[in-house]
This record gives C-alpha cells, structure tokens and sequence, in this order.
C-alpha cells in the first residue's frame, strides 16, 4: 500500500506541474499576440479552458481570428463602426462563442461545425457590411445577436429563417452548394 500511494502522489504532482507548465504557456501566447495585435492587419485571440472577452469599439479595419478550446469567447462589436465586410475565422473546440454585432449589419455563417449549433439572431439588411463567420467549430455553440441596451439582445420574434447561410453547414453534408460554399470561404 505505501508504494501504491506514493506512486499517486506522484503521479498527482506530474499533473500539476504540466497544468502549470500549460497554464504558463497560453499567458505567454496571449501575451505575444496582443503584442502582435497592436501592428497586425488581423487581430488573434487565444482561449483554453476559461473565458476570454474581447470589445471592439471605433473603426474596424482588420479581419479576426479566434482560438477557443475548452472556453468561451464573447466578442462585444456592438459600438464597432464597419468602414468594409470583415472576416472572424473562428477555431473552437468544446467551447461557445458569444457575438453581439450593432443593428444594421449582416453576418453570414460559413464555418464548418461538428456537434455543434448556431442560433444567429440578426436579420438579413440588403447593402449592409457584413461579417462573415468561418473556420471550424467542434462541440460547440455560437449564439450570434443585434446588442439592445434594453433586452441585451434579441426576441425569438427577430429570428430570420430564410436569410442567406443562417445555418452552419454540417461537415457530413456533401452536396455541390455545399462544396461551392466551402471553396468561397474568406479563410485559410
């Protein structure tokens, strides 16, 4: 029995010591891309196992990429203004995504999703700048709404059906639209 419980110590200190090893690294890439954010024409975001909030005020001239896992990322664009479409390439895994966008703009949902579910609020504006949403997301959510100081969102009335990619193609699907779809992708 003793070799047994020291044996569980150990294996118990190894598993603390790679969760701070892990912990140490994700602070050093959050920390190197908001160095980098500060010059880059594409704005990187990095999320593990916890929550990251990220607000956008004032002109939006660059695209965004987001890395979430095991997190969730909420993305506050309500006081952006958009000068031209921009581009969110999310990467999430096990993980959701909050996005709350300003009335009158469109966002298109291009992303490949696995497991996962998009419920996005915001109605199609004809000539509208748009988002557009692409990249993978796997066992996730992503809850896309118009920013509403009074209900801090939208009612299942502003729920669109028949706007242009409300929904996520599955990755199982594989019809021509879909394919065309893919290649169209903003993304990498």
């Amino acid at each position: 029995m003793g070799k047994g419980f020291l044996k569980f110590v150990i294996g118990v200190a190894a598993v603390g010591v790679a969760a701070k090893a892990g912990m140490t690294a994700v602070a050093k890439k959050k920390s190197e891309l908001k160095e980098k954010n500060e010059t880059s024409d594409v704005k990187e975001y990095f999320n593990v196992v916890g929550g990251e909030d990220i607000k956008v005020e004032g002109k939006v001239a660059s695209d965004m990429k987001i890395r979430n896992y095991v997190g969730g990322v909420n993305i506050d664009l309500s006081k952006a203004i958009f000068e031209k479409d921009i581009t969110i390439e999310l990467q999430t895994a096990v993980g959701g995504v909050n996005l709350v966008v300003p009335e009158n703009i469109n966002v298109e949902v291009k992303y490949e999703a696995k497991m996962s579910g998009t419920n996005n609020l915001v109605k199609y504006h004809e000539g509208a700048k748009t988002i557009y949403l692409c990249g993978k997301v796997t066992a996730g959510g992503v809850n896309i709404q118009i920013a509403d100081e009074e209900t801090c969102g939208c009612s299942e009335d502003d729920i669109v059906e028949d706007a242009p990619y409300q929904e996520a193609k599955s990755s199982e699907e594989s019809s021509d639209e879909s394919q065309i779809r893919s290649e169209e992708m903003c993304c990498e």
